[in-house]
C-alpha cells in the first residue's frame, strides 16, 4: 500500500467461520463502502468473502482484491486465492522444545521464536499502481 501511496483503513471482525466472512462482506457492501482489498484471517473466511462478492456481481480481483491466511483452500477457489502459508508443524516442534526446556530449567528468561511465513501469490490480488488509478483504494477491511 505504501508503494501505491495509499493510507489503509482497518476494520475487524474476528471469526474462523465461512458464514461470518459472507455476512461481514454483505454488511460492508450494504453500508456503501467499496474497499479495494479484503484480507481474511483464514482461507475459510475468504471463501465466504468470495461468495458474497460473487453474488453481488463484484469481480475478484478486478473490482476487489482478496487475500487469505493459512493456505488451506487457496488452490480450490476461483480465482486462486493469494494467501500466507504458515508452518504449524515447525511451530509445534519448537513449542514442545521450549516447554521441555522450561520444565528442566524453570528460571529461564522468556524465549522468543520467529517462524517465517510464505506469501503464496495467486490470481485474487491485483496490483494498484497509484491512488489516482483507483479512487476506491483508500478503504480496507479485515474480515477474520
Amino acid at each position: 500500500m505504501k508503494e501505491a501511496g495509499l493510507e489503509p483503513r482497518f476494520s475487524e471482525i474476528r471469526s474462523e467461520d465461512r458464514e461470518l466472512g459472507y455476512l461481514a462482506v454483505k454488511s460492508l457492501l450494504a453500508s456503501g463502502e467499496r474497499p479495494s482489498a479484503l484480507f481474511a484471517g483464514t482461507d475459510e473466511v475468504a471463501s465466504g468473502v468470495y461468495q458474497a462478492l460473487q453474488e453481488s456481481g463484484i469481480l475478484i480481483p478486478e473490482d476487489i482484491s482478496v487475500a487469505g491466511f493459512n493456505d488451506t483452500l487457496g488452490e480450490l477457489l476461483h480465482p486462486g486465492l493469494t494467501t500466507a502459508r504458515e508452518f504449524p508443524k515447525e511451530l509445534g516442534s519448537h513449542l514442545a522444545e521450549f516447554t521441555l526446556q522450561r520444565i528442566r530449567e524453570p528460571n529461564l528468561p522468556p524465549q522468543q521464536l520467529t517462524i517465517p511465513t510464505e506469501l503464496v501469490r495467486r490470481e485474487s490480488v491485483r496490483r494498484i499502481e497509484s491512488v489516482s488509478a483507483s479512487p476506491r483504494a483508500q478503504i480496507h477491511a479485515d474480515v477474520s
